[in-house]
């Protein structure tokens, strides 16, 4: 009958429609077992993030209230020296440029007197007298240049405190040899000093040239690091420091202290122990900018920035025994630069890595009816941490618009945030090999950075060495044991996590509509099991932790060894 023919054709319509349509996607999985360590581990990263947030819109008003009064401050009366620490022979090809610069290019100063502080292990007659005869020239009204050797000198350290108690200027600013700063860098910064009651405030610095890829890359690094991470940085501390160079001190307060001629850093160790001893303020002022040389090579790249560190961790061990002394705000402020800098690194790792892959991977199945492959709670907090992160990007392409307006700039950042999950695995892997090194105590040699040099070499006859000093670290005692496990844990979960993602990658398969066979069609989805990264994390503290104990316990003499402090503190 009709009837009959009509259900066998609806009976036949919704077998195809329940064929055809996809099936209900499985059920999210319920928040119980290691699921419960991944959510503590999103929720770590995300309280740092929030953090950096607040540091990041501190900031950002900052720089919005000073930026006219910045761009006034053109022109300074007060007498200011800028000091130059050089090795030779490796700088020899490049000094002579920045002398010159520094004497004929700074703008807005009326009395500068550039100092030329060198070391070198052997007699370089022609070299040495061109130097003093330029000494001697005639310079542009209100310059002039000083040179002299420092006997006995292997560091840069050695050579500023044998000339800075002797200088009588009212502001001191500090330069590399390879350092060319804008010409109204630094009348902007003294002023900004002098008005702020500051100590000293710190630059930034940018690649002015080098090789192509290390000079695109880094450049793009200096800015995030400098225009953003550095003043979240001192918003969060509360302080800032010196990092070695185009940092302008006032004169009374830099003649009161030594810089520490056992520490791979001794700038940033020389700003802690004057915070702590002295309450001097430190600030960061991007806005005052000077270009350096590239390092010459991916060699040379991975020393200098294995000498810092090394020179943040030897800081880190000696002076945070003496962070609970400081005031409470200073207090959680140095915690924060220096020992939760071990944390910060994991927490990025998290992000980058787990967070934000996770928050592109949320987002994709959400678009195309999948389930979730976490926890709800998990998914939303991922994707909260995700939308931070994009916050923190689109804010620093906010500055590289107002401060930087190059397309060199602008595409460096890119190619940058592309590879940032990598640059921070590495990173993650020099503080391994960082701690390895100050464990095991091989932290005596100081090598000077090779630098990219100029096309033309001034005296191509003189034969350039490897500039190593040869340094006395501190040794390891019960305290910076102490944060030495912390830190190996805390590196430990890193480099576990990341094992765990990478065995606890799989592949899952989605058939076209949910059902049609023999793979036509098919798309394929390779996800990461959050619990298997928690497995990983908490088997890297273990193994990290024991690993750090294990050496310091073969390190360690019968006798408890002391911490002694660096020689040159003076203060």
């Amino acid at each position: 009958s009709f009837s009959s023919l009509a259900k066998t054709i609806m009976s036949i319509v919704d077998w195809v429609r329940e064929r055809w349509s996809a099936p209900p996607p499985p059920a999210a999985p319920t928040m119980e077992g290691w699921w419960i360590v991944y959510f503590g581990i999103i929720l770590v990263s995300v309280a740092m993030q929030l953090l950096t947030t607040f540091g990041l819109v501190t900031w950002v008003t900052k720089a919005c209230k000073r930026r006219q009064k910045l761009r006034a401050a053109t022109h300074t009366s007060e007498p200011v020296a800028a000091l130059v620490p050089c090795f030779l022979p490796n700088e020899k090809d490049i000094i002579f440029d920045t002398l010159q610069h520094l004497l004929t290019r700074m703008e807005g100063v009326d009395e500068l007197d550039v100092y030329l502080v060198y070391n070198t292990p052997k007699d370089m007659p022609e070299l040495e007298e061109r130097l003093r005869c330029m000494a001697e020239d005639k310079h542009p009204p209100g310059r002039r240049l000083f040179v002299t050797r420092v006997p006995n000198s292997k560091s840069k350290a050695e050579n500023l405190n044998y000339v800075i108690p002797h200088l009588p200027h009212t502001a001191v600013a500090i330069y590399d040899a390879d350092h060319h700063p804008d010409p109204n860098s630094l009348a902007m910064a003294v002023n900004y000093m002098m008005d702020g009651d500051w100590d000293c405030v710190q630059g930034s610095t940018y690649i002015r040239a080098g090789g192509a890829i290390l000079k695109f890359l880094v450049h793009a690094e200096f800015f995030v690091s400098y225009f953003v991470l550095l003043p979240i940085a001192e918003a969060v501390a509360g302080t800032g420091f010196f990092a070695g160079s185009n940092g302008i001190w006032r004169g009374d307060s830099i003649r009161q202290i030594r810089f520490s001629e056992s520490m791979q850093t001794e700038d940033v160790e020389s700003s802690v122990r004057a915070i702590l001893h002295h309450r001097f303020k430190f600030s960061f002022i991007p806005e005052c900018q000077s270009g350096e040389l590239a390092p010459a090579g991916m060699a040379a790249l991975w020393k200098q920035r294995l000498r810092w560190a090394m020179g943040w961790d030897q800081v880190t061990l000696f002076h945070a025994p003496g962070f609970k002394l400081a005031p409470l705000r200073l207090c959680c402020g140095l915690y924060y630069l220096f020992v939760m800098r071990w944390l910060s690194n994991f927490c990025v790792v998290v992000v980058l890595v787990f967070n934000s892959a996770a928050g592109l991977v949320g987002t994709y199945r959400a678009a195309h009816g999948l389930g979730p492959l976490a926890p709800p709670t998990v998914v939303a907090l991922q994707t909260f941490s995700f939308g931070l992160y994009l916050t923190f990007v689109c804010c620093t392409w906010g500055f590289a618009l107002v401060y930087g307006r190059s397309a060199r700039l602008l595409s460096g950042l890119a190619v940058y945030f592309v590879l940032c999950p990598i640059y921070i695995v590495f990173c993650a892997f020099q503080l391994v090999v960082s701690l390895t090194r100050v464990l095991a105590g091989s932290t005596t040699a100081w090598v000077v950075t090779a630098r990219s040099a100029p096309a033309q070499p001034l005296l191509a006859s003189q034969n350039t060495e490897e500039g190593r000093g040869t340094l006395t670290p501190p040794e390891v005692g019960r305290d910076a044991t102490c944060l030495l496990v912390m830190a190996g844990a805390i590196n430990g979960a890193a480099w576990g996590a990341l094992l765990g993602a990478i065995l606890g990658r799989r592949t899952v398969h989605h058939a076209l509509f949910g059902w049609v066979p023999f793979g036509i069609g098919a798309t394929t989805e390779i996800v990461v099991d959050g619990r298997d990264v928690a497995i990983g994390l908490v088997l890297g503290v273990v193994v990290g932790a024991l690993l750090v104990c294990t050496v310091a316990t073969c390190r360690r003499p019968k006798k408890e060894r002391v911490m002694s402090p660096p020689a040159a503190l003076g203060g």
